[in-house]
C-alpha cells in the first residue's frame, strides 16, 4: 500500500475530507509523531497539505498516454528513439530493472499482460563542432548540441493507466514529505553541530583564560590576548546562531513551520512540468521549424540540488520481461 493510498478521491466529497485528515495524520506520523500531540498543529498544517494534494492531482491529471516500452516500437516513437540509442537498449533497460524484478517477484499487484510504470532518465548535453547550411552558405566549426540519456529507473508499477495516475499522485506526495523531512533533519543536524561547537569553544576559552601566554609569547607581543579575543568573538557568533536556531517554541515548532512552508510551496519544492525537446534523427537539438525536427514530449522533474530527471509513462508487455536467471551452480551447492 502506498504512503497515501485511497486519500485522493473526488475533491468535493466526504471522502476527500476524510482523505485530507488521513493525509495530515500520515504526514505528521512520517515526519515526527510528536506533532500529533501538539496543540493546533493539525489545523495549521491542513491548508499546506491540501495544497500539496491539489498539486499532486494536477500533475497526475496531465499525465500523457502510456508509450509501449518494447523494442519493436522504437522506430515509430520519437520518445523511444530519443532516450534509447538502439531498440535492444529498451529490452536491456527493462530487464536490468531491480525494481521491476522485485515487483514481479512479489506477485505483480494484480497486473495482467501489461505493466504500467514511469520511466525516468537523466539527460546529458554534449557540444560538438560540425557544419551547417545557412541559405546557400556552408559554415564550418558550428557548435551543435546533442543530448543523450542515462541512469534509467522504472518506478510506480501499476495494473492500469488509471492506477498509474493514482500511484503518480502518491509518489509526488511521498517526495514532498521526504524532501521536507530531509530539510528538517539537516536543520536539526546543524543545531546539534552548533551545540557541540558551543561546548568546545567554552572549554577552550576557559583553558586559555586561565593559562599564561606560553609559547605564543615567543611569536608576537599580545598574541595570547588576540587569541582569547578571537575565541570570545567565535563564541558570541555561535551563541547568536544557536539563539536563531532555537527561536520560537523549540524544535517541534520549527519542524511544523518548516513542514508547512515546504508543502505550501509544493511547486517550488518539487517542480514538475511538461517539456518538449526538438531533436533531429541524430539527437541533435534543433529548432521546431527545422525540416527533420521531431517533438519529444516528456515531463521534467527539477528537484533543487539534484540532477534533472525527464520522465514518461510507459506500458511494458509481460512478454518483454525475461524470466529470472537461474544460477544452477549456486543451486547445486545448496543440495
Amino acid at each position: 500500500m502506498g504512503f497515501f493510498d485511497w486519500l485522493l478521491g473526488p475533491r468535493h466529497s466526504d471522502l476527500a475530507d476524510d482523505g485530507l485528515q488521513q493525509a495530515i495524520h500520515q504526514v505528521m506520523a512520517g515526519v515526527d509523531p510528536r506533532l500529533q500531540a501538539m496543540h493546533g498543529a493539525r489545523e495549521r498544517l491542513a491548508p499546506a497539505v491540501a495544497h500539496a494534494l491539489d498539486y499532486a492531482r494536477s500533475i497526475a491529471a496531465r499525465q500523457a498516454d502510456c508509450i509501449p516500452l518494447q523494442a519493436s516500437r522504437w522506430a515509430a516513437s520519437p520518445v523511444l528513439r530519443a532516450l534509447f540509442a538502439r531498440p535492444e537498449d529498451i529490452t536491456a533497460t527493462v530487464n536490468a530493472s531491480p525494481d521491476l524484478r522485485e515487483f514481479l517477484d512479489s506477485g505483480g499487484d494484480g497486473c495482467g499482460d501489461t505493466i504500467y510504470c514511469i520511466v525516468a532518465a537523466t539527460p546529458q548535453q554534449h557540444t560538438t563542432l560540425g557544419t551547417a547550411l545557412e541559405g546557400e552558405l556552408l559554415r564550418r566549426d558550428v557548435e551543435r548540441h546533442s543530448i543523450s540519456f542515462g541512469d534509467f529507473r522504472l518506478v510506480g508499477f501499476s495494473a492500469s493507466p488509471q492506477a498509474l495516475q493514482q500511484r503518480t499522485q502518491e509518489m509526488v506526495l511521498e517526495a514532498l514529505v521526504l524532501d521536507a523531512l530531509a530539510e528538517i533533519t539537516a536543520s536539526k543536524a546543524r543545531g546539534r553541530a552548533l551545540e557541540a561547537e558551543h561546548g568546545l569553544l567554552r572549554h577552550r576559552l576557559a583553558l586559555m583564560a586561565q593559562s599564561r601566554a606560553g609559547l605564543n609569547g615567543l611569536e608576537a607581543e599580545g598574541a595570547h590576548h588576540q587569541d582569547v579575543a578571537q575565541l570570545r568573538q567565535q563564541l558570541s557568533d555561535n551563541e547568536a546562531a544557536l539563539a536563531a536556531a532555537h527561536s520560537g517554541s523549540g524544535w517541534l515548532e520549527a519542524t511544523l513551520e518548516q513542514l508547512q512552508a515546504h508543502l505550501a510551496a509544493a511547486e517550488e519544492s518539487l517542480p514538475i512540468r511538461p517539456t518538449v525537446l526538438w531533436l533531429d534523427p541524430m539527437n541533435l537539438m534543433t529548432a521546431p521549424q527545422a525540416a527533420n525536427a521531431a517533438p519529444v514530449a516528456l515531463t521534467e522533474i527539477a528537484r533543487p540540488g539534484r540532477p534533472l530527471r525527464l520522465t514518461f509513462p510507459a506500458a511494458i508487455p509481460r512478454a518483454e520481461v525475461a524470466p529470472p536467471h537461474l544460477d544452477f551452480d549456486s543451486a547445486l551447492r545448496l543440495l
